[in-house]
Formats: structure tokens, C-alpha cells, sequence
């Protein structure tokens, strides 16, 4: 299923009622040439009138960007046309309520005036608008229409009245464009620089060494406990193993000793020691190649022993626990670095937890002999079997 993405309703009824009429007045002022527009309804004595326009007609045929076919009849004359308008910041207006509104407003002025509209922030029914037309035929209006909510959103979602939207909703479609424009832009840069620096797309399983930290990780450089950090660092460089799935980079999270029959997909590892860290052969700060791998050794070796001794060098493989990190929360690359870790540096917003991958891993068994370099085994939890002691 595909979910559509629109824009909420607009919430007119928000609005404090003179906030309403003004948002009115604002969105008649192309509607016509008006020689003048007058918010009466904030005077008190309106008379039954918000909003009080008129216009000096022409003889010319005049077509506006509101006309609306079906509630929109037009005479012309040479004569000043007095148009009124009357605001409801209502949720409901029927038909009996509609024709009331209409028969008083319009009672209460001396002579018909050439032009109404009943504007409300509420969704006129078909029999409302019919009222509504029988009555202004009734009292010899020449012009009129009503706006329902409908309207006013169809209008207030025009580009050229996003100013509008914006100042009396908060809202603006057109900044949300610029901003998807802008995010978008700055996804390519950004897709292309990796690239550059990381790998090719079309060239899965890199061996680059990138350094990931969480711009918030304010202990960087300094390491203060070597045994510690090891266990969990909060920064260190990860192998790069590809642009994959799309939108994501992926890196070698775990690298452990394993088993493997490339017929029947059957596998099992030494999941408990991680060989990544020995692996990676790139300086840290405070934590030198020499210094880790004196650390490491200690609980290296005899598990390299076990593994050879056990596993035939056609089961020998690797297991490989591939983290993932989305684009989105890449907050930039820096291919220069500084003068503590070697570059390049991939900054990683971790949104508060510990690591920088997300939660969604991909898990396989790949061959450490080169002559089967080709076979690869998903490492579903099915397939295993006990080869090693747990």
C-alpha cells in the first residue's frame, strides 16, 4: 500500500473571529479593482456587514482568478457597485441558518447592493449553496458567491498566498519545498563525496578504514582507560564494507572466527571474541597499533589455535555482523581529519546511545580462503549448528 502524503486541514476555527474577517479582507484585495475596502465589523456598527468594498465598473468583460462558475453570477455596469461581505467563523452553517443570515444582512441596507459573499470557515452542503443563490436572486443582488472552507484552503495553498498561510497558520509550502530542495541537494553532495573517499557503489566489500564519532562525544581524543575503551569505544575506525542497502553505508561491525558447509548453508562462529578491533591496523590517539594489540593478543591467540586445529581450511570462514548507518544521520564527512586520528572521519549523530549503527544488522559467512571467495552464506539463527563449545 502506498500512503499518500498531503497537507492537515487548516484550522480555521483557531482564528479569533475579527482574525477571521481579516484573513478575508486580505484574500478579496485581487479579487476585483477596488476603489476601497472597508472592515467595518470592527467598528461595531456594521449593520450587519463585515466588510464593506466598492468599485468602479467598466464596460470591459473582466475575468478573475476567482470566479467560480456555479456560484458566481456577473453583471456590468458604469455605476459604483457596493459589495458586502459577511464573515462566520462558525463549524456548521445550514440552510435554514444561511438563509436567514442572507435575508437580514441583506434586509438591513437601503438598497441592494450590487455584490455579496458569505465567506464561513465551515463546508457549505449542496443545499446551502442553493439557498444561498435563491436568496441573493431574491433581494436582486447582481453579483455574488460564497467561500467555504474548501475555497479558502484551495486559495491559501496558492503560491502567492503562502504569506498568508504562513502568517496566520504558520505554515508554508513554499519554505517545505526549499527545505525538501535543500535536503535533497545536500543528500547528492554528500553521496558523492562518499564515493570519492569511501568506495564505489558498484564495488561492495571495501577494505577503506573510517573513523566514526558522534559530534556530541566531547571525551574525543582522549583515551583514559586502553581495557575500557576496547570494550566499548565511543569512537574508532570501522572497515568499510559498502553503499548498501540504498540510503545507507554499511561497515564491518563484528568479524569473528567460523564454520561453514557452502553446500547446505550450515554455519556456526565464535561469536564471543571480535577480531575486528585486531584487524584494524590504523592508529588511535592514546591507544597505539602496539599497545592494542598487546591487549588483544592475550585473548587472540589460543582462539586462532582452537580454529585452525578444528575447522578444515575449506569450513574456514568468517563471520561477518554488517552495521548499517542511514544517510540522514550523517552529519558530514571530514576527508582531511586532524592531527590525532588518521582521516577520514565520517561525523555520526548516534541520537544518544552508544553506537552509531542503527538497529536493523545484516549477518554472513564469507570464505577466508580466497580460492572460495565467491561463496557467501546468510547467517540465519536456523542454520546454525554446534561445531564450537559454547
Amino acid at each position: 500500500m502506498v500512503v499518500s502524503r498531503t497537507t492537515n486541514p487548516i484550522h480555521f476555527e483557531d482564528l479569533e473571529p475579527h482574525r477571521f474577517e481579516d484573513l478575508v479582507r486580505q484574500l478579496i484585495y485581487d479579487l476585483k479593482q477596488w476603489d476601497s475596502i472597508e472592515a467595518v465589523g470592527r467598528s461595531g456598527q456594521d449593520e450587519g456587514i463585515d466588510i464593506r468594498a466598492t468599485v468602479i465598473s467598466s464596460n470591459d468583460s473582466e475575468v478573475t482568478e476567482f470566479d467560480l462558475d456555479e456560484d458566481y453570477v456577473r453583471e456590468q455596469s458604469d455605476d459604483e457597485q457596493v459589495w458586502v461581505f459577511q464573515c462566520k467563523r462558525v463549524q456548521r452553517l445550514g440552510p435554514r441558518q444561511v438563509a436567514k443570515i442572507v435575508s437580514e444582512d441583506l434586509g438591513r441596507q437601503e438598497s441592494a447592493p450590487h455584490g455579496y459573499a458569505l465567506v464561513a470557515s465551515c463546508d457549505f452542503s449542496k443545499r446551502s449553496r442553493d439557498v444561498f443563490r435563491q436568496e441573493c436572486v431574491k433581494a436582486g443582488v447582481g453579483e455574488f458567491f460564497v467561500w467555504g472552507k474548501g475555497e479558502l484552503e484551495d486559495i491559501l495553498f496558492r503560491p502567492k498566498y503562502d504569506y498568508l498561510l504562513f502568517a496566520y497558520f504558520g505554515i508554508s509550502l513554499q519554505v517545505r519545498k526549499r527545505s525538501l530542495k535543500t535536503h535533497y541537494r545536500s543528500l547528492l553532495t554528500l553521496k558523492r563525496k562518499l564515493q570519492k573517499h569511501l568506495g564505489e557503489f558498484s564495488q561492495p566489500n571495501e577494505h577503506n578504514w573510517v573513523l566514526i564519532i558522534d559530534p556530541h562525544e566531547d571525551s574525543y581524543p582522549q583515551v583514559d582507560d586502553p581495557e575500557k575503551f576496547l570494550k566499548e569505544p565511543p569512537w574508532r575506525h570501522w572497515r568499510f564494507y559498502g553503499h548498501v542497502p540504498v540510503g545507507h553505508l554499511a561497515f564491518v561491525r563484528k568479524e569473528c572466527f567460523a564454520w561453514a558447509n557452502w553446500d547446505t548453508g550450515e554455519w556456526d562462529a565464535l561469536l564471543d571474541y571480535d577480531d575486528s578491533m585486531w584487524l584494524n591496523n590504523e592508529d588511535l590517539f592514546g591507544l597505539e597499533w602496539n599497545e592494542k594489540n598487546r591487549i588483544l593478543s592475550e585473548k587472540r591467540s589460543p582462539i586462532v589455535k582452537m580454529w585452525k586445529g578444528k575447522v578444515a581450511e575449506d569450513n574456514q570462514a568468517t563471520f561477518l555482523d554488517i552495521g548499517i548507518i542511514p544517510y540522514e544521520r550523517i552529519i558530514a564527512l571530514d576527508e582531511i581529519g586532524d592531527a590525532y586520528n588518521k582521516p577520514p572521519h565520517l561525523i555520526v549523530d548516534n541520537d544518544g546511545r552508544r553506537t552509531p549503527f542503527s538497529i536493523r544488522e545484516i549477518k554472513l559467512i564469507v570464505p577466508t580462503s580466497s580460492r572460495l571467495q565467491y561463496n557467501e552464506i546468510l547467517a540465519s539463527d536456523h542454520k546454525r549448528i554446534v561445531v564450537f563449545d559454547r
